[in-house]
């Protein structure tokens, strides 16, 4: 199967459209990842007219007017991927696509396709080393020595052509002046863009039929992704917008493009006179409106506002939105292999498997290993051991009342742990002192505790610790997992269970790594934020592939 493929549609749109499904999934059957489609109908009775050249009889790159039927046909053609191939990364060429000349003369794609799928009758082109040749030289390879398959997809007959053209000119022929598209000049639009997904396609492709001369976009940066869903895993700026870029590229080479960071729902739609047309989905033409009020406000003349219709998410659960989104491409990526494992420790065995378990205070850990236990796993609980280590007696003690002073050991003889967290909360460098000690001894009860678990034939161990990657104790598993919360929810929790003050509770998430930071440094990302039967689930989805990778 090939990773990528060129897929050539000369079919009448009239006809085309109602064979999409047959289409796409034909491709499915022979690409793998990346499917470009570039649609160009031809009138096939003339190929075989005898005042056309031989050199014009081959394939070369056709402008294409900018109708509704096209801009619709492509919206199916994302549509349908995205109800029933929604795996398939699908890009429908548009650089050619015009109402006034066509301006270049080839494609130069991001990445090189292995096979080229078209849908030529025989007669048309009967030598395919011809076809593939111009082919080659109309959407340029990176490897031009790189072998390319090349399949015909006889989607239609011969007759049936002829008969969808004839068709196709007489509704030209009447309504073709009204059939065109009333393409701008200079086109915006803005969102987060997070791993470029069918809805985002859909929008891109709108924006580039209607931008005529330049097409200006913002990508959500700091603070507009901070209250997002699962923020900490929105991707890098720089990624979403090379990817943007890339997609953008592919599909509309030339057309002049301004990629920008957005901190506000304005960007530069306020003090760029020049745009005349905002593309929106339906869920922000009320941002659309507001950005017009404050055109106004300066002077500039409003932007024609163009709603593109976001598409139904055939795969979302209860509780996720029925449309397509990023949030909900945000929430299925919990309890998947976000980052592969790095083992740092060459010695670890194999078996049993270790999972770090992390995440802030109240972030829900204990649900979390509650339900991994169920499902078969042993749990160390580093908090419990720490107050193993703690013990009068131990080594741990002895360096802490040496450290700290007599005045932390309580009446029981035993550390008291609050008079030792004055002594260090606030201070770092006393803190650092505590840790240095205390780190290493509660590391060592871990193995012991492994160590057993092994005796009892323990397949999978989950070592439970809020500062597992604090204190590099991630150098002790095969994988990092972290529970995480978004920080107005954590707070809230703090306060209900510890009767804290927002304040207090406040405080206490700041003296602690960042939930972006523990993603980063994590394989697998759950979140306790939702209903308890949705954490189950997450777990369980997440314990299922733990399984097939081991």
């Amino acid at each position: 199967m090939a990773r990528s493929g060129l897929l050539i549609l000369t079919s009448p749109f009239s006809k085309l459209k109602k064979r999409i499904p047959h289409v796409l999934a034909a491709a499915k059957n022979l690409v793998q990842d990346t499917l470009y489609i570039h649609l160009q109908p031809q009138v096939p009775q003339n190929i075989h007219d005898p005042s056309i050249s031989s050199a014009t009889k081959g394939f070369s790159l056709q402008a294409v007017p900018v109708t509704h039927e096209a801009v619709h046909l492509v919206q199916d053609f994302y549509r349908i991927n995205s109800q029933a191939f929604q795996h398939m990364d699908l890009r429908v060429l548009q650089g050619h696509f015009t109402n006034g000349k066509l301006n270049f003369s080839s494609y130069r794609l991001s990445r090189d396709y292995d096979i080229v799928l078209h849908d030529f009758s025989q007669q048309q082109h009967e030598n395919t080393s011809d076809l593939l040749r111009d082919i080659n030289r109309c959407f340029c390879l990176h490897h031009t020595a790189k072998t390319v398959n090349i399949r015909r997809l006889p989607l239609l007959s011969m007759e049936e052509k002829e008969d969808a053209v004839m068709e196709e000119r007489h509704v030209n022929g009447i309504s073709l002046v009204n059939s065109l598209v009333n393409v701008k000049h200079h086109v915006t639009l803005g969102g987060t863009f997070d791993r470029l997904h069918i809805g985002h396609k859909l929008l891109l492709s709108q924006a580039c039929f209607l931008a005529a001369d330049s097409l200006t976009i913002g990508i959500s940066d700091e603070p507009l992704i901070a209250r997002k869903k699962l923020c900490e895993l929105i991707e890098p700026i720089d990624k979403r917008i090379e990817n943007v870029k890339t997609f953008l590229t592919d599909v509309r080479p030339n057309l002049p493009l301004d990629i920008v960071p957005l901190l506000d729902i304005y960007g530069p739609t306020i003090s760029d006179h020049k745009l005349d047309c905002l593309v929106v989905s339906q869920e922000t033409q009320g941002g659309g409106n507001k950005i017009n009020i404050e055109r106004e406000k300066k002077g500039m003349n409003p932007m024609d506002i163009h709603v593109v219709e976001l598409l139904e998410d055939a795969n979302h659960l209860v509780g996720e939105e029925e449309k397509i989104s990023s949030s909900n491409e945000r929430k299925r990526l919990l309890g998947t292999l976000l980052h592969k494992p790095q083992i740092s420790n060459s010695c670890i065995p194999s078996r049993p498997y270790r999972i770090g378990l992390t995440g802030g205070i109240a972030s829900g850990k204990s649900s979390v290993c509650k339900r991994l236990q169920q499902l078969g796993a042993a749990v160390i609980d580093c908090d419990k051991l720490g107050h193993v280590a703690y013990l009068k007696g131990t080594a741990v003690f002895q360096e802490l009342v040496e450290t700290f002073g007599e005045s932390i050991v309580g009446d029981d003889g035993e550390i008291n742990r609050a008079a030792l967290g004055k002594i260090v909360f606030g201070d770092n460098n006393m803190r650092q002192k505590l840790n240095e000690i205390v780190w290493p001894a509660i590391a060592q009860l871990a193995e012991t505790e492994i160590k057993k678990c092994t005796q009892e034939g323990k397949q999978i161990v989950v070592l439970e610790a809020a500062v597992l990657l604090e204190a590099k104790w991630h150098s002790m598993v095969h994988e990092v997992w972290v529970s995480i919360v978004p920080k107005n929810e954590a707070v809230k929790r703090i306060m209900e269970r510890n009767k804290l003050s927002e304040a207090e509770a406040e405080a206490r998430i700041l003296s602690q790594m960042s939930n972006s930071d523990r993603v980063a440094a994590s394989n697998v990302i759950l979140s306790t934020l939702w209903e308890y039967e949705e954490t189950q689930r997450q777990v369980e989805k997440a314990w299922s592939l733990l399984q097939k990778r081991i």
